[in-house]
């Protein structure tokens, strides 16, 4: 960015705020721009993709402890919906860089970029500037992991693009991924960084769905932090079925369905003082699946068998003890349930 010029040689923006009705999970650093809500902004100098006027600002999309990003409709087209994020002056030139260095993926990877503005500060020392970009959708609101496994593919191919590309975006979560119809962009790109050495992914996620190859999990170091995020995803899992939230085995006939898994699920490792190791977990969760699927099949209920979680849980425990030779002191809630009947109410 350039040194201070004159602001009447300058483009100015007005932006005219009217967030009465909204509410801030952070501050509203808007405030410290001078005359606000009633605020005058200026390019100092710098390239700006619009014509100057007036931005009437009528929501908070996002509000954070480092930075808020508004909702501004342009007065000239009240179709044109711009994301304002308004953040220390540094953050926002240092954003404004990374969108600079990667025009080619602006408007398809990342947001469109229009400029930066600045305003004066009424509060000294503190330098407020505004990212302004197109406005693309909403943040993701759910785990990567909860999404199908198209829209994974999705995001992973942008994700895919950046690196290619020379660009790491560094803070990838879902609150930094943006979606609309179906489409997707990377966003906040305060933290990214350069590429380290080129991106040697080859993989398509999207492509791979449906084909053979879809389970053919590349090398790790052909790019470690792509590998890491579709693994974080759960990209892979489709085939899969998910215990407990933290781990996968592949789908079998003599296991039930997921939506049966996560209504029948019931905790593992029950006996008192045992310290169970992660693959004891594991085995013993699959135990008490296949057992759940057994009755399943010889006509039980879910609402029934949700009802003898406890009993059956227990058998299982009892089993696997016994055959590991390890004693067997079941929770109370457990030990109850050992003498409940198991036909039908």
């Amino acid at each position: 960015m350039t040194g201070p010029t004159s602001q009447a040689s300058l483009p100015i923006f007005r932006l005219e705020f009217d967030l009465a009705n909204c509410r801030f999970q952070g501050p509203n650093p808007a405030r410290l721009i001078r005359d606000y809500p009633h605020c005058i902004l200026d390019t100092d100098g710098e390239p700006f993709a619009l014509e100057p006027q007036t931005i009437h600002v009528t929501d908070v999309l996002y509000s954070g402890s480092r930075s808020t990003v508004y909702l501004g409709r342009c007065a000239e087209d009240p179709t044109l919906e711009l994301a304002l994020k308004f953040a220390k002056e540094e953050d926002i030139i240092a954003e404004a860089g990374a969108y600079d260095a990667n025009v080619a993926l602006q408007g398809n990877v990342i947001p469109k970029l229009f400029g930066v503005l600045f305003g004066d500060s009424r509060k000294p020392g503190v330098n407020m500037a505004c990212l302004v970009s197109e406005r693309f959708g909403n943040p993701i609101e759910v785990d990567f992991s909860n999404l199908e496994t198209v829209e994974k593919a999705k995001i992973l191919d942008k994700l895919v693009s950046a690196h290619h590309a020379g660009l790491d975006p560094i803070d990838f979560a879902p609150r930094n991924v943006l979606v609309h119809n179906g489409d997707y962009r990377i966003t906040d790109l305060g933290s990214a960084k350069r590429h380290v050495g080129v991106c040697l992914w080859t993989y398509g996620f999207l492509q791979s769905i449906g084909t053979k190859e879809y389970d053919d999990e590349p090398e790790r170091s052909d790019c470690f932090e792509i590998w890491c995020a579709a693994i974080t995803m759960g990209f892979w899992n489709a085939n899969k079925l998910r215990l407990y939230g933290y781990f996968f085995v592949p789908k079998s006939l003599d296991l039930p369905s997921q939506a049966e898994v996560d209504l029948l699920a019931s905790r593992i490792g029950i006996s008192f003082g045992k310290v169970y190791e992660q693959e004891q977990k594991e085995d013993l969760a699959i135990r008490y699946h296949r057992a759940m699927k057994t009755r399943l099949v010889a006509g039980y209920s879910c609402e029934r068998l949700r009802s003898l979680r406890f009993k059956i849980s227990y058998e299982i425990h009892k089993e696997w003890h016994l055959e590991n030779k390890i004693p067997f002191d079941p929770l109370p809630p457990w030990k109850a349930a050992a003498n409940e009947s198991e036909e039908s109410e």
